[in-house]
This record gives C-alpha cells, structure tokens and sequence, in this order.
C-alpha cells in the first residue's frame, strides 16, 4: 500500500500504557513479537482484535493474527536485533469487528465524521474508526499488517467541509478505482483555502506532493520548470522535493505563466473517507435534503 510514510508522533494523550515483554524475531524485511499468554489473559485479548501500540514515539495499529503474532517495521527499530528483548507498549485494544458510528451526521453546527466513514472500503476490508481521545480518532483497515493508519479531528466545521468537498467535486479526481486524494487548480488562493483546511483536520501540508501540469505548443525548458517549481513552492508553501513534475499538456498557446498545480496524496484510507465516505454522504444529503 501506498501509505506508510504518513507517521503521527505521540504526544501527551489520555491513553494509560500497558508495558508487556516480548522478544524481536528477525522476519527480513520487518520483526514479529508474540503477545505472551499471560498478558492475554490479563488483558481478555483475543484473535481478532486490533492493538494501538506506541513504538520510539510513534503509534501503530495492528490486529492480532491467529498465532498471537504482530508485525513492527524495522524502521523503527534500527538499534535492534533478533532476539532482542522488548517492552511493547499497548495504548489501546479494539474488540474484534467494533466498527460503531455516530448516529447523528451534525452536532452543533459541526459535522461527526464518524457517521460519514464507511463500515467497509471498497474492496470490502472493516474500516475501523477509533476514537483516540476527545477531539481525534485513528482510521484504519487491516489488509495484511494493515494499511498506515490517520489521525483525524472528529468534529468537522460544516461550512468549511462543504467548500472543500464543493472544490473537490469540481476540480478533484473522483473516478472509481482511484488510489489518492487529486485536486488539480490554477488558482492558488483556491488551493491554499484546501491546504489550511485539511491541515485544520488533521492533513498535514507536508503529506501533500505536487505536479504542475503547463499549457504549451513547445518543449518544456529547464528555465520554465524552475520558474514553475519555485513559483508554486512558495505560494503553497511546500518542499521543493514536493513538486515532483511539471508535465505538459499540449495545447496552442501557453495559458498560463506557471501553469497549474495538481495536489495529491498517496493514501487509500483518505479516498476512503473522502472519496466514499464524506463526499458520497453530502451529495447524498444535498440531492435528498
């Protein structure tokens, strides 16, 4: 899958940690550790369940395989061995198809976005929900070790979801099958509102990559790439190592000086949510008020 550079960092949260040993077994590309039987009795864990871990200040969800086994990615233990003893820290345990909404869609002028989050993706994986404290929840769905996870706010401001959703659906990428979030504008003051919404929720701007898609009979010259990267950089405030092309689109005269800018992010689980899940629901609403 293609999430798994999107790590949230743990801070103070209301979760009391269980501490439980265990010992790494070297798997090549990742480790595998056993949750003993004596904390599974401790702790009523069962196959199927789903742990919040926190793993060098980083939070993981995993399910529990059949042979109490769960996978952790190397990166996050690259002072570690095989037979290396460790202290995993469980945050959280999610009983086995727990998969509850909001019942209500709005709360006091802001939207629930658990009532709008699928039970299923499309492909039919349980997409979990969790709540992490007051304001944020974890959304997750296991395929293999499971899909990386995002932090979202639970309460939407419902005017600004609806402009964003309202951009989307004009300007974004909605065709079935699609892996990643795509908004593609020429307009940057539009892109910005999309940008600080999403990091008001929860998306980070330093998720976000960029293609500049430019407008010209002729060839592309370094000097226009350049002109298009550092322009494009600088109104949205992204990376330059985050503007990954500027691609052509043929057309008879140059359109614009530097073009426009296709913002994406690789991640199913926000096509999941907005895609399927917020964006299917209000269109739903607004058709069938």
């Amino acid at each position: 899958m293609k999430n798994r550079t999107l790590f949230n960092d743990v801070p103070n949260t209301a979760h009391c940690a269980l501490t439980v040993p265990t010992r790494l077994r070297d798997e090549k590309d990742h480790f595998v550790v056993t949750i003993y039987k004596d904390t599974r009795r401790k702790t009523d864990l069962s196959v199927g369940n789903v742990v919040i871990l926190e793993l060098n200040h980083q939070e993981l969800i995993r399910p529990i395989n059949e042979d109490f086994h769960l996978s952790l990615p190397k990166k996050l233990l690259a002072d570690k061995k095989h037979g290396d003893e460790l202290r995993l820290s469980i945050l959280k345990i999610v009983k086995r198809g727990d998969k509850r909404r909001a019942a209500h869609a709005f709360s006091e002028k802001k939207l629930c976005l658990s009532h709008f989050v699928p039970i299923k993706t499309t492909l039919g994986y349980p997409l979990y929900i969790i709540e992490r404290d007051t304001m944020t929840s974890y959304i997750w769905y296991p395929v293999g070790g499971g899909v990386r996870h995002v932090i979202l706010h639970n309460f939407i401001d419902i005017t600004k979801i609806g402009e964003f959703l309202g951009f989307y659906f004009g300007d974004g990428t909605t065709c079935k099958g699609i892996q990643s979030l795509r908004l593609t504008n020429c307009e940057l003051s539009i892109l910005n509102y999309c940008l600080d919404f999403c990091e008001e929720i929860g998306i980070l701007r330093t998720w976000w990559k960029v293609q500049v898609i430019y407008s010209t009979n002729g060839e592309i010259t370094h000097e226009i790439k350049q002109r298009c990267i550092n322009y494009w950089s600088n109104i949205l405030r992204i990376r330059h190592s985050r503007i990954v092309s500027v691609t052509k689109s043929k057309n008879v005269r140059e359109t614009t000086v530097y073009g426009s800018a296709r913002l994406f992010i690789d991640n199913t689980v926000l096509v999941e949510v907005f895609l399927h899940g917020l964006l299917s629901g209000v269109l739903k609403r607004i058709t069938h008020p």
